[in-house]
């Protein structure tokens, strides 16, 4: 079956690691291994009970709040897991109401967004085309309701809260048949319930990450077409005039990384090209500095701030294609 959906994927065109990540592979949960001298900075947590490959963590409510790209199988998307760093534990919430993977997610206004995607589809047929469905969580009822559909689908669209609103970046998107990673900018007013497409990204790329920061949108990092070369490039997006402006790169080009921010500052960890690599990036003075390395060495994690901590969860160890699933969370303390 592994065989079967890996082939129909490569077929229809998904040149892209996303799409790919999303295949099943051999892989088993494990605590993280120390790989490093511990250092002050990071303490471990509670593992995750049930491991998982995130696409967003998101603080709300004095509590962090997850949503599942799959599990072990690369099933059970849009489960959504809440971890209270005051117990330290992990609990299970509702998943989306919507089948789909390869989905984007955003949080704004304490609220979070299952964006656009594919449809499950368990047999061995070609993938169906991508759905425009959007759905909003409350973490305060545990329930999702759909919202106005994304007018532009596509898979992987990175979601970013700002000014009260959210927005759709980039994404893989379907045009006569093939795929293609796509530059669109969607915004949507949650009060309105309407999406408007805004400037498009100034450049081609593909396993970025955003981040917000003072009002603007950062995209940093990711990879070019053929996953060949790995991109430093940052680029900053206001959205209050819909311009794109960039800004100095990464000391380390890397991709399938973490990025959150605490403080107004932006902190990316690891990833393909960084592995347990941090740094710090400064938007008010356009710098990066390095900071105190990750004690693991791993990929596709998420990372959230709550209080003056960092919360940087599961994630993938090992080369792809192999490797595993992490069930490891760390606390982070910058200096």
């Amino acid at each position: 079956m592994e065989k079967i959906r890996a082939t129909v994927l490569g077929l229809f065109g998904l040149a892209t690691m996303w799409l790919f990540l999303s295949v099943p592979f051999d892989s088993h949960p494990v605590a993280a291994r120390t790989t490093s001298p511990a250092v002050q900075s990071w303490q471990q947590k509670a593992p995750m009970p049930e491991p998982r490959k995130f696409e967003i963590a998101t603080p709300l409510n004095g509590k962090i709040y997850c949503v599942a790209s799959g599990d072990e199988s690369s099933k059970d998307h849009g489960r959504v897991y809440e971890y209270s760093p005051v117990a330290d534990q992990w609990t299970r919430k509702r998943r989306t109401s919507v089948a789909r993977h390869s989905s984007g997610y955003g949080a704004v206004n304490g609220r979070i967004y299952a964006i656009s995607g594919f449809p499950e589809n368990e047999g061995a047929g070609p993938p169906p085309a991508l759905t425009p469905v959007v759905e909003e969580y409350d973490p305060s009822t545990d329930n999702w309701r759909k919202r106005a559909p994304l007018p532009r689908p596509r898979s992987f669209p990175a979601g970013a809260g700002a000014n009260g609103k959210l927005y759709a970046i980039g994404g893989v998107a379907q045009r006569d048949g093939r795929m293609f990673h796509s530059p669109w900018v969607d915004e949507y007013d949650p009060r309105a319930d309407r999406w408007t497409a805004k400037a498009d990204m100034p450049f081609e790329a593909r396993a970025y990450r955003v981040a917000v920061a003072n009002d603007k949108i950062y995209v940093i990092g990711g990879a070019d077409r053929n996953f060949s070369t790995l991109l430093p490039d940052v680029y900053e997006y206001d959205p209050a005039i819909d311009v794109w402006i960039r800004k100095s790169p990464m000391p380390t080009p890397r991709a399938e990384f973490a990025v959150t921010v605490l403080n107004g500052k932006i902190c990316a960890f690891g990833g393909v090209g960084g592995m347990n690599a941090v740094e710090e990036y400064d938007p008010l003075t356009d710098q990066w500095r390095t900071c105190p390395a990750m004690p693991v060495s791993n990929w596709l994690q998420v990372a959230a701030p709550l209080g003056e901590r960092i919360y940087l969860i599961t994630g993938w160890e090992g080369a792809w294609p192999g490797g595993r699933v992490l069930n490891a969370v760390w606390e982070y303390r910058p200096s």
